[in-house]
């Protein structure tokens, strides 16, 4: 009769543990495999994480966030030519530069819609009307065509002429369509601001060519100034969880960098301003946004300081930019016009 040999406790304890450790090896090598394949499907909520597998779901949740790899581009200042271009050598500048000739003072009136681009409404001091054609939410009015190039038409040819106010970096569309252009956390998730809405980081080279796009478009419509609301880093929610990676430029040098990109692919009949934030309008200088007034000058036709005060003082600001070719505004809501002011928006 035979029997079975006896393999005793500890035998069948070696074999347990072996059965754990395969397990275990086999846990650890899906959680790489997620990690490293899975990525690009784990989206950040306010509370946890989860997985999204197609654009819809995306659009359906406004704090998913999708992660991948933080951009290392930087911004490369387009006006400096290489010193080995002969061509693009700087000419000679004489030891007293002439003054750059002023903007053409800009007092305008914001209507909504194109409807409302009526040329009846010009009249003294205003002579231009203003629209929004791009808020937060990334939506563009000069994508719709429709009558709005035909309207702007029209307002110019009775003497008018035509404003185009666009939030710049808060974007609620295209820093979802490339993340590559997005201000992100340092998992490489999509930063949200309280609103749920993500920011173009002006750190990424693609930014530069979202913002071209849009003044190229406006051109297009035969608009003859652009507006930049927003164009800033975010100070507003959670910041402390955003990462820009290493770069070896400020704030400030890679805000005025972008400015000076886009000034460089913008037409040349379309003039640019920009909206200072409330510290850069008093202090001329926010390092958290971004925003030096004096260098952005060098680019703009004006700067407007957003306020609800028609007798907002801008002497330290005049004086800042004096000679730059760039004049102080107010971007008003009071809608009361500014005695004293050269340039200004009201907003009714």
């Amino acid at each position: 009769m035979a029997y079975k040999p006896y393999r005793g406790a500890g035998y069948y304890g070696r074999r347990r543990h072996r059965i754990f450790a395969l397990l275990l090896v086999l846990v650890l090598f899906a959680a790489v495999f997620l990690f490293f394949y899975m990525q690009e499907y784990i989206v950040f909520t306010a509370d946890g994480f989860r997985f999204s597998f197609g654009a819809q779901d995306d659009e359906t949740d406004p704090s998913v966030a999708a992660p991948d790899t933080p951009p290392d581009l930087i911004i490369d200042d387009p006006i400096d030519p290489p010193d080995d271009d002969p061509a693009a050598a700087e000419p000679d500048v004489p030891d007293e530069e002439p003054e750059s000739a002023a903007a053409e003072p800009t007092r305008a009136l914001l209507v909504s819609g194109a409807e409302a681009l009526d040329g009846s409404l010009l009249r003294d001091p205003v002579n231009a009307l203003a629209i929004s054609v791009k808020g937060a939410d990334g939506l563009s009015l000069l994508d719709e065509g429709g009558a709005l190039p035909g309207a702007v038409s029209a307002l110019r040819q009775s003497g008018g002429r035509a404003i185009a106010l666009a939030s710049a970096l808060r974007d609620n569309t295209a820093p979802r369509d490339d993340i590559e252009t997005a201000v992100r956390t340092g998992s490489g998730a999509r930063w949200l601001d309280y609103d749920y809405i993500p920011w173009l980081n002006p750190y990424s080279e693609g930014t530069a060519d979202v913002l071209i796009s849009l003044a190229q478009a406006c051109h297009d419509a035969g608009f003859d100034e652009l507006v930049l609301q927003n164009f800033q880093f975010p100070t507003v929610g959670r910041t402390e969880l955003i990462s820009y990676g290493d770069h070896t430029e400020s704030r400030i040098e890679a805000l005025t960098a972008l400015l000076a990109a886009v000034r460089e692919g913008a037409p040349e009949g379309l003039s640019l301003s920009v909206v200072l934030t409330g510290e850069a309008a008093g202090s001329l200088r926010d390092e958290n946004a971004g925003q030096d007034a004096a260098q952005l000058a060098g680019y703009c036709a004006h700067l407007y300081v957003q306020t609800e005060d028609p007798a907002f003082d801008l002497t330290a600001l005049d004086g800042a930019l004096d000679g730059t070719g760039c004049t102080a505004g107010l971007l008003l809501s009071s809608g009361e016009a500014p005695s004293g002011v050269g340039s200004y928006i009201l907003v009714p």
